[in-house]
């Protein structure tokens, strides 16, 4: 290619790839994120007087880029997922039962029911259980991601 063209390419891409970043770091019409309610006018005089650091750090925490803030697994019959109470459910795996043909672990939660799923079954976040050995239990999620928990001794 002669260069010309390439220059014009090179100068499209990165004004592309700046009117993305001014696009997704905008701070006046940033939509509320669901379920939060609007802050008070207290707050925002609060934000004024932060550090940069902080309020920057308080931002992508709302945003949550890195899906960190996954909701916890809720057990059939729980309140929705959008409901506090679903969102403080932390499910453990407490036994792994590998007794000839018969293989299943053993979930508990707080004030929960606790849950015996064998191979196959979804466990309480959508997740499948693809197999079952004496010390670890290999999981997929939805979107094909693979996992493995070990049963650690205590």
């Amino acid at each position: 290619m002669n260069l010309p063209l390439r220059a014009t390419i090179v100068l499209v891409c990165w004004s592309g790839a700046a009117a993305a970043g001014w696009w997704w770091h905008r701070t006046n019409d940033s939509p509320q994120i669901a379920g939060q309610a609007a802050a008070p006018e207290e707050s925002s005089t609060e934000q004024v007087d932060a550090p940069a650091a902080q309020v920057i750090a308080r931002r992508v925490a709302a945003i949550d880029p890195m899906g960190l803030n996954r909701a916890a697994p809720a057990a059939p019959g729980a309140p929705a997922a959008g409901m506090p109470e679903a969102q403080s459910i932390t499910w453990r795996l407490t036994a792994l039962v590998v007794r000839g043909p018969e293989r299943y672990g053993v979930w508990t939660a707080k004030d929960q029911k606790t849950l015996r799923l064998g191979v196959g079954e979804k466990l309480p976040d959508g997740d499948r259980i693809k197999s079952i050995h004496v010390d670890h239990i290999e999981i997929q999620s939805p979107r094909g991601r693979p996992r493995t928990l070990y049963l650690v001794a205590p």
